[in-house]
């Protein structure tokens, strides 16, 4: 059940802790709130699994596909989980925490993609030094081919987040390269 909920939360992007559900062998089932408190379930209850009930947006084709997923193994990429990490630690005033695990989810998102959609580029997407997020954002995402396009072209991000971007690098490698930094909320 754990894990097709997650396999729920990942495909219709929903908001939440990492671990929404934890299931214990001795102890029971625990699920977490939104503010990261866990409450058990009472050792009486009980529960029957039925046919899906999914959020209406969810479509029967995306319903469908996910007990095909759940035993293939199939599960949130880490760069949806570290994001949901980067929400927990900042949800909880843990900026400089937060801001780290945002970052490493953006370059092992943006890795991975480039993994996926260019043949033969996994490897080295994923092992090789690369250059800094925000030019392959600018720089490298615009060339790569794409499942979708706007006006048949594939667009980097507007400048507007690329400098939201670059500013949120510079804070990141000013708190973990050189140990300093104010960080805020924003």
């Amino acid at each position: 059940a754990a894990d097709v909920f997650g396999l729920i939360r990942w495909r219709r992007a929903m908001a939440g802790p990492v671990e929404a559900i934890w299931a214990r062998r001795i102890e029971g089932i625990e699920w977490r709130d939104d503010v990261g408190h866990w409450h058990r379930l009472p050792a009486d209850f009980q529960f029957t699994v039925g046919g899906a009930r999914i959020d209406p947006l969810s479509t029967p084709e995306e319903i469908a596909d996910l007990p095909a997923m759940a035993s293939s193994g199939i599960s949130e990429p880490l760069a949806h989980a570290l994001l949901r990490e980067a929400q927990r630690a900042s949800g909880q005033r843990e900026y400089a925490s937060g801001l780290v695990m945002a970052i490493a989810a953006l370059e092992v998102g943006v890795k991975q993609l480039i993994g996926t959609l260019v043949p033969g580029a996994e490897w080295l997407a994923l092992n090789v030094p690369s250059p800094p997020i925000v030019a392959i954002l600018r720089d490298y995402l615009p060339i790569i081919p794409a499942n979708k396009s706007v006006g048949g072209y594939v667009v980097a991000p507007p400048a507007e987040i690329l400098k939201t971007l670059t500013d949120a690098v510079s804070a990141r490698n000013s708190t973990v390269h050189r140990g300093q930094g104010e960080l805020r909320p924003d």
